[in-house]
């Protein structure tokens, strides 16, 4: 038995719908994250950037301060000034605490969002193509969502 034709219709244009409208959502995520983590001078907490500049921290206060920035452009300012501060680190474990610093805060940029949008646009590829993955979705999308709500 031949199928009818919208059904054939559907199939055929679904996956490319939803790939056009996913990359045209990506592109606004990904101009809206670059606005969220930009560097932006008004964010800048002058007593923090005394304290950064005055090479006094322990490498436990720039993991305080760190962890108690509210901003993304506070963050790299603290995570620049641990990295800097770890290649004159004598002291092994200090030296890891610090570059684990200035990892986390080159990490910081939002990235995370753009992979879990990804994520989330394969599976709805791989669904509009495959209806068995309907059933699915929300235990496949589950992980990337999660990234949202945190």
């Amino acid at each position: 038995m031949e199928k009818p034709f919208f059904q054939i219709n559907l199939a055929y244009n679904l996956p490319q719908e939803a790939e056009a409208q996913g990359q045209a959502l990506h592109r606004q995520l990904e101009v809206a994250i670059a606005e969220k983590f930009s560097a932006n001078p008004s964010d800048v907490d002058p007593n923090t950037l005394t304290l950064l500049q005055s090479d006094i921290l322990r490498p436990s206060e720039y993991v305080r301060l760190y962890e108690r920035a509210t901003n993304s452009t506070m963050r790299r300012l603290i995570g620049k000034y641990a990295g800097e501060a770890a290649k004159n680190e004598q002291d092994t474990e200090s030296a890891r605490i610090l570059r684990n610093v200035d990892y986390m805060s080159r990490n910081g940029s939002g990235g995370g969002y753009l992979a879990a949008f990804d994520g989330l646009l394969d599976i709805l590829k791989r669904a509009a193509k495959n209806p068995t993955f309907y059933d699915s979705y929300s235990k496949l999308a589950a992980p990337f969502l999660a990234v949202f709500r945190s």
